[in-house]
């Protein structure tokens, strides 16, 4: 056997596999996907058999009651009592108890009890207890308890107990307790007990008990 009569099946081979890589990830991906929505899909029924509203890959399965719920062939969306939910491109969305959540590109987003939570580009979104969570590239959101979160930019979110926090640029902010945080560009806010913290362009701010601490430009604050 010549040496190209016995390249040719091996490049024949190694073609096979190559065109099956994307085709095998893609099974691997909607069976994961699959997996979770049936786990989702018994808790939600068991809770809340009345109302309801469930979409797996792009097919509504159960739809009772005043939830909505939509999805694409590669998402899941779960809603119940009364609540909405949309999930696109490799997503899942949940909502509960007269709330709404979105989810797109890769992310997820969970809402309970009159709250709003949106994620989009591989982000995490969750909103409790009439509060709003928003995350969008490779940003996670966590609001509770009648608080506001907002994380873009590989960033982090957290707000707890009527408070808001915003992060930005590869930030963190954190709120708690009737307060309010926000940090942009590489930077760190913690604010806690009626307070307020700010930083900005690689900075670290931290208020706590009733007082301002505001940080730019490398600046470390504490208060």
């Amino acid at each position: 056997m010549s040496p190209e009569q016995y390249d040719e099946p091996m490049r024949a081979r190694r073609h096979d596999r190559a065109s099956s890589t994307p085709a095998r990830v893609r099974v691997f991906v909607l069976g994961t996907l699959l997996a979770v929505a049936l786990t989702l899909f018994t808790g939600s029924t068991a809770v809340a058999a009345g109302d309801v509203c469930v979409s797996i890959l792009g097919k509504t399965v159960v739809q009772k009651g005043t939830s909505t719920c939509q999805s694409d062939a590669t998402s899941v969306a779960i809603a119940t009592r009364g609540s909405n939910a949309v999930a696109q491109n490799r997503s899942i969305a949940r909502a509960h108890d007269l709330s709404s959540a979105t989810a797109s590109d890769g992310s997820r987003a969970t809402a309970r009890n009159l709250s709003e939570a949106s994620a989009t580009g591989n982000s995490r979104a969750t909103a409790g207890n009439t509060s709003s969570a928003f995350a969008s590239d490779g940003s996670t959101a966590t609001a509770k308890d009648t608080s506001i979160a907002h994380a873009a930019g590989n960033s982090s979110a957290t707000a707890n107990n009527f408070s808001s926090a915003g992060a930005s640029g590869r930030s963190r902010a954190t709120a708690n307790n009737f307060s309010q945080a926000n940090a942009s560009a590489n930077s760190r806010a913690t604010a806690a007990n009626l307070s307020t913290a700010g930083a900005s362009n690689g900075s670290r701010a931290r208020a706590t008990n009733q007082c301002t601490a505001i940080a730019s430009n490398g600046q470390t604050v504490t208060c």
